[in-house]
């Protein structure tokens, strides 16, 4: 997958298409394009304190707050099986910052003529 111009790649050949033979044709020799590698990662992740922090409202806590949240950690990590859920949570392709360039030339070969 890459990523151009806000817009996502699945392969080399859909990203050249989406410009045409045409226009890659008349770009001149030796034209780059930099683009950026992405990885497929979860949109986020649960654990026991990420639900303990955004769940629960801070107004109910005691003065002994962080014991309380601990508790419910405890009791939701101890409970809960947060690597099934994690591994159900949809993943997106998200950006790296990891570039590279691709040549006039190497999309022109994606097309069969």
């Amino acid at each position: 997958m890459i990523y151009y111009d806000e817009r996502h790649y699945l392969t080399e050949e859909i990203f050249a298409q989406s410009f045409g033979y045409e226009f890659l044709n008349a770009l001149s020799p030796g034209f780059l394009f930099t683009v950026t590698e992405c990885i497929e990662q979860h949109i986020g992740q649960l654990d026991g304190d990420e639900i303990a922090r955004n769940v629960f409202d801070e107004d109910r806590y005691s003065e002994n707050d962080y014991d309380e949240r601990m508790e419910i950690v405890k009791i939701l990590n101890d409970h809960v099986d947060f690597d099934k859920i994690n591994a159900l949570i949809p993943k997106l392709w998200y950006p790296t910052e990891k570039t590279f360039n691709l040549t006039r030339e190497q999309l022109l070969n994606h097309f069969p003529f």
